[in-house]
Protein backbone atom coordinates (compact mmCIF):
# COMPACT_ATOMS: atom_id res chain seq x y z
CA UNK A 1 0.00 0.00 0.00
CA UNK A 2 1.03 3.64 -0.44
CA UNK A 3 0.41 5.89 2.55
CA UNK A 4 -0.07 9.60 1.96
CA UNK A 5 -0.04 11.97 4.93
CA UNK A 6 -1.79 14.63 2.87
CA UNK A 7 -4.71 12.33 2.10
CA UNK A 8 -4.89 11.31 5.76
CA UNK A 9 -4.89 14.94 6.91
CA UNK A 10 -7.63 15.77 4.39
CA UNK A 11 -9.81 12.96 5.77
CA UNK A 12 -9.25 14.13 9.35
CA UNK A 13 -10.22 17.68 8.31
CA UNK A 14 -13.43 16.39 6.69
CA UNK A 15 -14.27 14.48 9.87
CA UNK A 16 -13.67 17.58 11.98
CA UNK A 17 -15.87 19.68 9.66
CA UNK A 18 -18.70 17.15 9.81
CA UNK A 19 -18.45 16.87 13.60
CA UNK A 20 -18.48 20.66 13.92
CA UNK A 21 -21.48 21.02 11.59
CA UNK A 22 -23.53 18.39 13.41
CA UNK A 23 -22.56 19.76 16.83
CA UNK A 24 -23.63 23.26 15.85
CA UNK A 25 -27.11 21.98 15.03
CA UNK A 26 -27.82 20.37 18.39
CA UNK A 27 -29.06 23.43 20.31
CA UNK A 28 -31.43 24.71 17.61
CA UNK A 29 -32.75 21.22 16.98
CA UNK A 30 -33.56 20.72 20.65
CA UNK A 31 -35.10 24.19 20.93
CA UNK A 32 -37.61 23.86 18.09
CA UNK A 33 -38.47 20.33 19.22
CA UNK A 34 -39.25 21.60 22.71
CA UNK A 35 -41.40 24.41 21.35
CA UNK A 36 -43.32 22.04 19.09
CA UNK A 37 -43.92 19.49 21.85
CA UNK A 38 -44.90 22.09 24.44
CA UNK A 39 -48.53 22.30 23.32
CA UNK A 40 -48.58 18.98 21.46
CA UNK A 41 -50.78 16.28 22.99
CA UNK A 42 -52.37 13.03 21.90
CA UNK A 43 -51.13 9.96 20.04
CA UNK A 44 -49.13 11.80 17.43
CA UNK A 45 -47.27 13.83 20.02
CA UNK A 46 -45.87 10.52 21.27
CA UNK A 47 -44.86 9.49 17.77
CA UNK A 48 -43.29 12.90 17.23
CA UNK A 49 -41.26 12.49 20.44
CA UNK A 50 -40.26 8.92 19.50
CA UNK A 51 -39.08 10.03 16.08
CA UNK A 52 -37.08 12.86 17.62
CA UNK A 53 -35.42 10.47 20.07
CA UNK A 54 -34.66 8.02 17.25
CA UNK A 55 -33.02 10.84 15.28
CA UNK A 56 -31.01 11.86 18.35
CA UNK A 57 -29.72 8.31 18.78
CA UNK A 58 -28.81 8.12 15.10
CA UNK A 59 -26.99 11.46 15.32
CA UNK A 60 -25.11 10.34 18.44
CA UNK A 61 -24.05 7.23 16.52
CA UNK A 62 -22.96 9.46 13.63
CA UNK A 63 -20.99 11.71 16.01
CA UNK A 64 -19.17 8.68 17.38
CA UNK A 65 -18.53 7.21 13.93
CA UNK A 66 -16.98 10.45 12.65
CA UNK A 67 -14.96 10.91 15.84
CA UNK A 68 -13.77 7.29 15.80
CA UNK A 69 -12.84 7.58 12.14
CA UNK A 70 -10.71 10.67 12.77
CA UNK A 71 -8.98 8.95 15.70
CA UNK A 72 -8.45 5.84 13.58
CA UNK A 73 -6.76 7.84 10.84
CA UNK A 74 -4.54 9.58 13.41
CA UNK A 75 -3.57 6.14 14.70
CA UNK A 76 -2.75 5.03 11.16
CA UNK A 77 -0.54 8.10 10.73
CA UNK A 78 1.36 7.13 13.88
CA UNK A 79 1.75 3.57 12.58
CA UNK A 80 3.05 4.89 9.27
CA UNK A 81 5.53 7.19 11.03
CA UNK A 82 6.76 4.28 13.14
CA UNK A 83 7.10 2.07 10.06
CA UNK A 84 9.06 4.76 8.22
CA UNK A 85 11.43 5.13 11.17
CA UNK A 86 11.90 1.35 11.24
CA UNK A 87 12.64 1.29 7.51
CA UNK A 88 15.14 4.15 7.80
CA UNK A 89 16.97 2.41 10.65
CA UNK A 90 17.00 -0.90 8.79
CA UNK A 91 18.37 0.75 5.66
CA UNK A 92 21.03 2.59 7.67
CA UNK A 93 22.12 -0.74 9.15
CA UNK A 94 22.12 -2.33 5.69
CA UNK A 95 24.35 0.44 4.28
CA UNK A 96 26.76 0.09 7.17
CA UNK A 97 26.87 -3.69 6.78
CA UNK A 98 27.53 -3.43 3.03
CA UNK A 99 30.54 -1.24 3.75
CA UNK A 100 31.78 -3.82 6.25
CA UNK A 101 31.27 -6.64 3.74
CA UNK A 102 33.09 -4.67 1.07
CA UNK A 103 36.05 -4.27 3.42
CA UNK A 104 35.97 -7.97 4.40
CA UNK A 105 35.80 -9.09 0.78
CA UNK A 106 38.84 -6.95 0.01
CA UNK A 107 40.79 -8.69 2.76
CA UNK A 108 39.50 -12.27 2.37
CA UNK A 109 40.23 -14.80 -0.36
CA UNK A 110 36.66 -16.19 -0.27
CA UNK A 111 34.28 -13.24 -0.85
CA UNK A 112 31.38 -15.59 -1.62
CA UNK A 113 31.04 -16.16 2.14
CA UNK A 114 29.12 -12.89 2.40
CA UNK A 115 27.05 -13.08 -0.76
CA UNK A 116 23.77 -14.04 0.94
CA UNK A 117 24.14 -11.33 3.55
CA UNK A 118 25.00 -8.82 0.86
CA UNK A 119 21.89 -9.74 -1.12
CA UNK A 120 19.72 -9.32 1.98
CA UNK A 121 21.18 -5.88 2.60
CA UNK A 122 20.63 -4.87 -1.03
CA UNK A 123 17.02 -6.04 -0.79
CA UNK A 124 16.42 -3.84 2.26
CA UNK A 125 17.97 -0.86 0.51
CA UNK A 126 15.72 -1.47 -2.48
CA UNK A 127 12.53 -1.12 -0.46
CA UNK A 128 10.28 1.87 -1.10
CA UNK A 129 8.07 2.95 1.78
CA UNK A 130 5.00 1.33 0.21
CA UNK A 131 6.99 -1.91 -0.16
CA UNK A 132 7.99 -1.73 3.47
CA UNK A 133 4.41 -1.21 4.63
CA UNK A 134 3.25 -4.12 2.51
CA UNK A 135 5.98 -6.58 3.45
CA UNK A 136 7.18 -5.51 6.87
CA UNK A 137 4.12 -4.20 8.70
CA UNK A 138 0.42 -4.91 8.95
CA UNK A 139 -1.31 -2.61 6.46
CA UNK A 140 -3.32 -0.05 8.44
CA UNK A 141 -7.07 -0.39 8.30
CA UNK A 142 -9.84 1.98 9.35
CA UNK A 143 -13.30 0.52 10.06
CA UNK A 144 -16.56 2.34 10.75
CA UNK A 145 -19.44 0.44 12.29
CA UNK A 146 -22.79 0.80 10.48
CA UNK A 147 -25.19 3.33 11.97
CA UNK A 148 -28.52 1.74 12.98
CA UNK A 149 -31.64 3.09 11.32
CA UNK A 150 -34.91 3.27 13.22
CA UNK A 151 -38.22 3.82 11.47
CA UNK A 152 -41.34 5.24 13.07
CA UNK A 153 -44.73 5.36 11.39
CA UNK A 154 -46.72 8.57 11.62
CA UNK A 155 -49.87 7.29 9.99
CA UNK A 156 -49.91 3.64 10.99
CA UNK A 157 -48.49 4.09 14.48
CA UNK A 158 -49.40 1.50 17.07
CA UNK A 159 -52.18 2.73 19.29
CA UNK A 160 -53.14 5.55 16.96
CA UNK A 161 -56.49 7.00 17.81
CA UNK A 162 -58.18 9.67 19.86
CA UNK A 163 -57.54 13.34 19.34
CA UNK A 164 -54.36 15.33 19.06
CA UNK A 165 -53.73 19.02 19.55
CA UNK A 166 -50.72 21.14 18.66
CA UNK A 167 -49.59 24.60 17.59
CA UNK A 168 -49.31 24.24 13.81
CA UNK A 169 -46.74 27.02 13.44
CA UNK A 170 -44.46 25.37 16.00
CA UNK A 171 -44.68 22.02 14.22
CA UNK A 172 -44.06 23.66 10.86
CA UNK A 173 -41.08 25.54 12.25
CA UNK A 174 -39.62 22.32 13.73
CA UNK A 175 -40.11 20.41 10.49
CA UNK A 176 -38.54 23.26 8.50
CA UNK A 177 -35.49 23.40 10.78
CA UNK A 178 -35.07 19.62 10.71
CA UNK A 179 -35.19 19.53 6.92
CA UNK A 180 -32.86 22.51 6.54
CA UNK A 181 -30.33 20.99 8.95
CA UNK A 182 -30.38 17.68 7.14
CA UNK A 183 -29.81 19.41 3.80
CA UNK A 184 -27.02 21.51 5.33
CA UNK A 185 -25.28 18.54 6.98
CA UNK A 186 -25.48 16.11 4.06
CA UNK A 187 -22.67 17.65 1.93
CA UNK A 188 -20.13 17.62 4.77
CA UNK A 189 -21.07 14.05 5.70
CA UNK A 190 -20.86 13.00 2.05
CA UNK A 191 -17.42 14.63 1.87
CA UNK A 192 -16.25 12.34 4.70
CA UNK A 193 -17.42 9.30 2.72
CA UNK A 194 -15.68 10.59 -0.42
CA UNK A 195 -12.45 11.31 1.47
CA UNK A 196 -12.56 7.86 3.07
CA UNK A 197 -12.89 6.36 -0.39
CA UNK A 198 -9.55 7.89 -1.43
CA UNK A 199 -7.75 6.95 1.78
Amino acid sequence: MNFDHGVADALIAKCDAAYGKLSAQVVQRGSVFGEALDQFSGTYSGLFAENHEAQKRARVALFRAVEDLAEGVKSVKRQADTARDEMNRAQDRARARLKEIEFLEFQESEPWLHQAESRDAQTILGYSFSDWLRDKTMPPRVAVDPIPQEVRGWILGVGAGGTSSAIPDALTRAATVFRAQDVDARPVCDSVVAALGTF
